[in-house]
């Protein structure tokens, strides 16, 4: 029988006996036979030395050994001061135990990078009592970039860096200043910067172009380019050729630098080509009614604009009457609108217009235009005749004149009233091609057909007296009625005058009155000149005559005869050149003892 020993556990003790056929009853096995060779062997026997069970000890209690330290936590060792305390390499202790340093070390890593910052982010350890100073190590590397920031914070923003590059970004935690974890280190590309937009050009001229732009600030391998929704391509040099576009149109332009497997964001810029001569409109139409000095009309632009469409210049032709050509009136200047109606205005009533109308682009008109015709503002009623002339006579007078020059319309005919003398005399003329109503102050009115818008107009007046202002008054008509009278005066002819009637002398106390009867007809402008016959001594001139110088006049006193003399008289009236005399007068005898005084009766 063994004796146990205090602090073995007998349970691992083994002691191998040499081969025997006599079983020990502790390792009796009834089931297999003991194997005996024919060469006896010494037997193995295998002794485990007695095994002492430590007695635990907490940490900060004292100890001689780390045996004691490890049955209470195995994380914690004896120290040279003989005290338990948590392995130094390893752990710390922290609410009476030990943690491992890896929980100090800064997890869910991040960095957010733009052109020229790097923020990191990081979860610290997390349960440390406020005892506990918590400072984190923050080192960035990069090309000539080496910094190193402290903060407690979990976060913290790096800035002054390149664009593009590659930055080693290294973070470990520092425990009451003397415990640092392990460091954890990611590596980042700052954002590329992406190009300026190029500089306005005024080559850009389709269909291809070649764009250049400068290199941006930064780490630059190439550049991605794509213009408006076309497919991205890649450059290494700041420039691109472009082909296919079209004159005066915006583009999008989009690029991007990539550096370090990555890239930028998108720099958005806008490349307008350069605007060219457009095309004229596909199409113009009348739209609505035309008004007297307005008609309305739509505009198709024009499928090649190259350029912005400002709007169109219409050059406006007209013509007043149908068999007149075409001349040009003037030109206006419409700015382009989203329904594409357009109204020109300032027209002539009753006209007809033709018009030219030219695409204006952003730079040019077109060379060429969309012609349209068939336009009539709607009529009003006319200005006054044109080119009036007359021919007269002394008892009549022909009156010429042509059409408007501003009809208005169609003309459908003119009323002509002649009115003057002594008695008034008051003759209408209607030359119509549609009926036109009378003036009922005149009882005579005559009518004659003439054409529609007939262009010459002649009427002769007739079976009036000579020398006689007429008041002529004409008016031309349309649909819409009668339009500005145009008047006038005519004078038929002077004429030779009429002979004077019968003429007397008497004496009117010391004078002698001669009184003859009025010309039967005012010719002209009217004398009378009286001349005295001697009839004593007939060989002698004229003695002694009196003057007037009225038609009306009927008398005259003269003066200068000889006393107790025998005369008769003669009146002869004058019209300018023409003249014409009367018979004689009775035979009067003067008065005795005076000489005659000239009285003038007018």
């Amino acid at each position: 029988m063994t004796t146990p020993t205090i602090g073995i556990d007998p349970s691992t003790m083994t002691t191998t006996q040499p081969n025997t056929t006599t079983t020990q009853p502790t390792t009796t096995t009834t089931t297999q036979p003991t194997t005996t060779t024919t060469t006896p062997q010494p037997t193995t026997i295998t002794t485990t030395e007695p095994k002492t069970t430590p007695v635990p000890i907490e940490i900060g209690g004292n100890c001689s050994s780390s045996e004691s330290c490890e049955a209470s936590n195995p994380n914690t060792e004896c120290n040279i001061n003989g005290y338990c305390q948590c392995k130094a390499d390893d752990f710390f202790p922290f609410n009476g135990t030990c943690v491992e340093f890896t929980s100090l070390i800064p997890h869910s890593f991040s960095l957010n990078p733009t052109e020229t910052t790097i923020t990191v982010a990081w979860v610290g350890p997390t349960g440390l009592s406020s005892e506990y100073k918590v400072e984190y190590n923050v080192t960035v590397k990069g090309n000539n970039f080496d910094q190193t920031n402290t903060t407690t914070e979990q976060k913290i923003t790096v800035s002054g860096l390149t664009a593009g590059q590659i930055y080693i970004v290294y973070v470990f935690t520092v425990l009451n200043d003397s415990i640092p974890s392990e460091t954890v280190d990611k590596s980042i590309v700052t954002i590329p910067n992406p190009p300026d937009c190029p500089l306005y050009r005024n080559d850009y001229n389709a269909p291809n172009i070649t764009i250049t732009w400068n290199k941006p600030d930064g780490e630059v391998e190439g550049y991605t380019v794509q213009f408006d929704s076309g497919t991205p391509f890649n450059m290494t040099s700041a420039k691109a050729e472009i082909g296919n576009l079209d004159p005066g149109k915006n583009y999008t332009l989009t690029l991007k630098t990539y550096a370090n497997n990555r890239i930028s964001v998108n720099g958005t810029c806008v490349i307008r080509t350069e605007s060219e001569v457009p095309d004229p409109p596909n199409n113009v139409t009348k739209i609505d009614t035309e008004g007297q000095d307005n008609f309305n009309i739509s505009i198709t632009k024009t499928d090649e604009p190259r350029g912005d469409i400002v709007g169109y210049r219409i050059d406006i032709y007209g013509k007043n009457y149908m068999d007149e050509s075409f001349d040009y009136r003037r030109s206006v200047i419409i700015p382009d609108t989203l329904d594409n109606i357009y109204q020109v205005t300032g027209l002539q009533a009753g006209t007809f217009y033709y018009i030219q109308v030219y695409t204006i682009n952003d730079k040019f008109n077109s060379s060429i235009s969309f012609n349209f015709t068939g336009l009539r503002t709607a009529e009003d009623v006319p200005e006054s005749i044109f080119s009036f002339n007359r021919i007269s006579s002394k008892d009549s007078f022909e009156v010429m004149f042509q059409r408007p020059n501003i009809p208005n319309g169609d003309i459908t005919g003119y009323k002509i009233l002649v009115t003057g003398g002594r008695p008034v005399i008051c003759k209408e003329y209607h030359l119509q091609n549609v009926n036109i109503s009378a003036n009922k102050n005149c009882t005579e009115v005559l009518v004659s057909q003439i054409e529609l818008n007939q262009k010459n107009m002649e009427l002769n007046v007739t079976d009036l007296l000579p020398s006689v202002t007429f008041t002529v008054n004409i008016l031309a008509y349309t649909a819409e009625g009668p339009g500005i009278p145009f008047t006038t005066t005519v004078m038929t002819n002077v004429t030779a005058p009429y002979r004077p009637g019968t003429v007397y002398a008497t004496r009117s106390g010391q004078s002698i009155l001669v009184t003859w009867k009025q010309p039967l007809l005012k010719t002209g402008p009217t004398s009378y000149h009286v001349t005295a016959l001697d009839l004593i001594e007939p060989g002698r001139p004229v003695l002694s005559y009196c003057t007037t110088n009225k038609f009306d006049d009927t008398n005259c006193t003269g003066g200068n005869l000889e006393e107790f003399w025998k005369y008769k008289f003669q009146v002869t009236a004058k019209v300018f050149e023409w003249k014409n005399t009367s018979d004689y007068s009775n035979i009067i005898t003067t008065v005795p003892g005076s000489k005659c005084i000239f009285i003038f009766f007018l």
